[in-house]
């Protein structure tokens, strides 16, 4: 669940390119149990986790890295 407020975030890309180089999507494997977590994870409620972060939309600094 995303937050109400907002903010502005450092969002993992999962399609981005890194230094391997590589997809990080192509990293895990189809089938890998990882891919089971992230699914629940997606479905967890982190209003929790957002509530301390500071740096909102239309304002100054850096973005703080999504939960």
């Amino acid at each position: 669940m995303c937050p109400t407020r907002p903010l502005r975030l450092q969002r993992a890309n999962r399609e981005d390119v890194i230094r391997v180089p590589a997809r990080l999507e192509n990293l895990v494997p189809p089938d890998h149990p990882a891919r089971r977590v992230w699914r629940m994870v997606e479905g967890l409620d982190l209003t929790e986790f957002y509530a301390d972060i500071q740096v909102e939309e239309s304002t100054p600094g850096a973005p703080a890295t999504d939960p």
